[in-house]
Parts: structure tokens; sequence; C-alpha cells
């Protein structure tokens, strides 16, 4: 156990984890006629429409093919998406390919439908801690999960954590209780939040504060502020 007590004991390190990145993943049927359209969708999903093409298309333009039909080319009827013959093949020389007990395996894996997720961790303070966490699904409804310290015990500055969950999970918080001691709670959510502050407009004339001298002064009367705010204010005049 000296990777875990050599931080606590010997070091100055502090209690700093970041919620860096979690990926999700689904089981692929490698079937090509149902992959296909998905991540047609996927990839619709990921990159907007260029904007010179949304313009053109509300401004009734057309493409010069779309008046000559006979200009169109292989291209034109067939996008990246379309499955062909060859594609179709090498799923069935894929399935022949498996063992009885793999098949099975990825048959009752894409039966089941469960999402897989890798939650990436960086160790930004040092000491290696245990990782609750706080899950919510798509659905509205929450759950937990612990990770127990020896996540580190590779690796003190970067782990990952694989989850498979039923239902879509939507957010993850690190120690939402705060029970390891966080400095930092910013940066336990994943996808990030925006955090409200506040900007202070007034200049400071000194932004160091010493409290042992501070508490030594005495508590000024009332008349004796009336008359600093008044000769204060015939100096501005």
């Amino acid at each position: 156990m000296d990777w875990f007590w050599r931080a606590w004991f010997y070091g100055t390190e502090h209690v700093d984890v970041a919620v860096t990145q979690v990926r999700e993943f689904q089981v692929s049927t490698q079937n090509p006629d149902i992959e296909f359209p998905k991540r047609k969708l996927e990839d619709a999903a990921r990159f907007a429409e260029p904007l010179i093409q949304r313009r053109n298309r509300e401004e009734g333009r057309q493409l010069y093919t779309e008046g000559r039909p006979e200009l169109e080319d292989f291209y034109n009827r067939h996008d990246r998406y379309a499955v062909s013959n060859k594609d179709r093949n090498a799923y069935r020389e894929f399935l022949d390919s498996l063992e009885d007990w793999e098949r099975a395996a990825l048959e009752r894996a894409v039966a089941e439908n469960r999402r897989i997720y890798f939650i990436d961790f960086a160790n930004l303070g040092g000491v290696p801690t245990p990782l609750p966490l706080a899950l919510t699904y798509e659905d509205g409804s929450a759950g937990s999960y612990d990770i127990p310290a020896e996540i580190w015990r590779r690796n003190a500055k970067q782990a990952t954590k694989a989850l498979v969950s039923g239902k879509r999970i939507v957010a993850v918080q690190l120690d939402p209780l705060q029970q390891t001691a966080d400095l930092n709670p910013d940066n336990n959510r994943y996808p990030p939040r925006i955090v409200s502050s506040r900007l202070e407009l007034h200049k400071r004339e000194d932004d160091q504060r010493n409290l042992m001298a501070d508490m030594l002064v005495e508590l000024k009367k009332q008349e004796d502020q009336q008359d600093q705010d008044q000769q204060k204010q015939q100096d501005q005049d």
C-alpha cells in the first residue's frame, strides 16, 4: 500500500481529481444494412450542414444537375453510406469466422443493447483517493457508483473506468457529497457547467489581508466615523 500512503503521510500534495472525458459506445452488429444507416444519422447529428448550402436552399437556388439529370453520375445516386454487395459478403465472412460461443456472445450483446462508458480521470492534486460518482440518466433518474482508490495503483496521474449501463448516462458528477475534500469542485462534472460568480468593480487599495493585525484594531465610534466621512467629503469638494 505504499502507493497510497506515500502521498498522504510523506508528501505535500492535495486532493483534486477532474473528470476530463466521458466516452459512450454500443456494441456494433457488424451488419452493414443496420450499421450504415445508423452511422449516417450519427454523422448528420455531429456535423452541421454547410452554411452556404443552407442559404442556397432557402433562396430557392438549384444545383446545375437538378435541371439536367443526364449530367448525374454514380455518386449522385449513391452516397458514402450506400451498402454494397462487398460489404454484405464481408459481414457473412465475419459471422462464419466466429466460434459458436463468440457468435452467441455477440448476439446476446446486441440483443441487450447496453451502453458502455469509459470515464477518464486526471489526478491534478496528486493524492490517490476513492472516486464516488453520481450519475444522471436520460430519463431523469439518478444513480451512484463508488470507485475504490486502487484505480490509481498503476498510474497515479490518469485513470479510466469502464461502466456498462442499460440506460443512457447524460451527466457524471464526482464527489457530490464532498467526501474526499476535493480542492476544486468546478472540474468534477461532465459535461462541464457554467459556474456563476461576481466581478468586483471597485478599486482595492490592498488585496492582502493581515488578519492578526486587523484583529487588534479598535472598533470606531459612530461619531468618529461620521466626522471622518464629513472630512473626506470636504476634501473631495
